[in-house]
């Protein structure tokens, strides 16, 4: 059974020397940067499960790499944590702004930083739990685009502006958490759709959104069918694929 791989980046030998020995003595692999230029690449080669990145080094700093990698499809199943002895509050500050994980203080104690890992190691098997079933979305170019932005990093997703298409990722049973259907499809209606995803999967019900791209069917949806319009909230339309619960 292969082990799990860390990734240290870190300008200081030392903390590479002695993080990397605790790691290791615990079973996991370990790979370790002591320059940061050329960090993001070496994180996207390697694909670790989580990268301990410290904030303050020279040329490129550790959030500077965390916020490169943001959104990033090859990076999605890396769990990016900074590793720094700045004070917690500055921490969280910086998570935020540079859009990683979180963050491991480096306070010397190897039992902490174990289970700090083993914390932050759960967190990532979540996340890929979450975007293990993806979104379909038959709809138009332009709502596509608005429901990636939606979604951001919480699940995958597989769009086409062809109800055909649709119908064969449906049939092709690949696991989704929820549909997005286009009012305007050129070739299938959103109804057809509706009725055949749910054939094909009925715990797809509740979680199907039809967008309203002009030319609305003149229909009665059921109640667990969501109607969303541009005029509506973005995070009505995450909640109603069932997102609103998976991290991102």
């Amino acid at each position: 059974m292969s082990k799990v791989k860390i990734m240290i980046v870190d300008d200081s030998p030392l903390i590479i020397e002695v993080v990397g020995s605790v790691l290791r003595g615990a079973g996991y692999e370990v790979v370790a940067r002591s320059v940061a230029v050329g960090a993001s690449a070496a994180i996207l080669r390697e694909r670790p499960a989580l990268v301990l990145m410290d904030v303050s080094m020279p040329l490129v700093t550790g959030t500077e790499i965390s916020q490169s990698l943001r959104g990033s499809r090859t990076t999605h199943d890396s769990v990016i944590v900074l590793h720094s002895d700045r004070p917690a509050d500055e921490l969280v500050t910086l998570v935020k702004e540079c859009g990683a994980d979180g963050f491991v203080r480096k306070t010397g104690n190897p039992r902490e930083l174990l289970a700090e890992v083993s914390r932050w190691l759960a967190h990532g098997a979540r996340k890929a739990r979450g975007r293990a079933a993806g979104v379909l979305v038959a709809a138009s170019s332009a709502t596509q685009a608005l429901v990636r932005d939606a979604i951001g990093t919480r699940a995958t997703v597989q769009a086409t502006d062809s109800g055909t298409e649709a119908l064969r990722v449906l049939y092709a049973r690949d696991a989704l958490r929820s549909v997005v259907l286009g009012s305007a499809l050129r070739d299938l209606s959103a109804a057809t759709l509706w009725r055949k995803a749910l054939e094909v999967d009925a715990r797809l019900r509740g979680r199907i959104v039809v967008v309203d791209e002009g030319g609305r069917e003149e229909r009665v949806w059921p109640p667990d069918v969501v109607w969303w319009t541009r005029a509506d909230r973005v995070e009505r339309l995450v909640e109603a694929l069932a997102l609103d619960g998976v991290e991102g």
